[in-house]
């Protein structure tokens, strides 16, 4: 993973880890997994998913990291 700045945009492109969807019931908010098969990393995502967007099929996800000292969690802005 390369550093970033707090709150500095980009694109994170992967696999959508099987099994990985949840959406909250009732709301717009979604959390899935990001894979390249050798690191996960966790989007939080609210909005609409769109059709195409399915487990095991590549994603492209605009977004920061939730904090750029600890790369765990991605806040997407735009899938």
């Amino acid at each position: 993973m390369h550093s970033t700045l707090p709150g500095q945009r980009f694109k994170l492109s992967g696999v959508v880890k099987n099994g990985s969807i949840e959406i909250k019931k009732g709301t717009l908010e979604n959390k899935f997994i990001i894979t390249d098969f050798k690191n996960d990393l966790i989007v939080l995502y609210k909005g609409p998913l769109p059709a195409t967007f399915r487990e095991g099929d590549m994603a492209s996800i605009g977004g920061f990291l939730a904090d750029h000292k600890s790369p765990t969690c991605f806040v997407g802005t735009s899938v």
